[in-house]
């Protein structure tokens, strides 16, 4: 009997996998890459670990925002960083929006 589980899952973050996920988090492991979407826009995908998981992920402007406000405009600088991952509407659709994880010292 073969598990197919990995091959319908999708390589890319989606809101799906983050409402489904009991860890709402991942974690930068590439400064990542510029692609153009279906409109012809410009889109930064970065490659993550998400729930043990190497995943892609098409980053929308609000967590552009969110990000370079708090790591700067130079991704290798995000290499590493954990991001807390909400589900919220943005416009009409529901997005996956990155937030930069809080570090709480003892």
């Amino acid at each position: 009997m073969v598990n197919i589980e990995h091959l319908i899952e999708s390589n890319y973050i989606s809101v799906a996998q983050v409402s489904q996920s009991d860890k709402k988090e991942l974690t930068i492991i590439s400064s990542g890459g510029i692609e153009i979407d279906k409109f012809g826009n410009e889109r930064l995908v970065l490659l993550v670990e998400f729930n043990g998981k190497q995943k892609q992920w098409k980053l929308n402007k609000a967590t552009l925002e969110k990000l370079s406000g708090a790591y700067g405009n130079l991704t290798d600088a995000w290499l590493g960083k954990v991001i807390e991952l909400k589900v919220e509407k943005l416009g009409e659709m529901d997005a996956v929006v990155g937030y930069p994880k809080e570090i709480k010292l003892a």
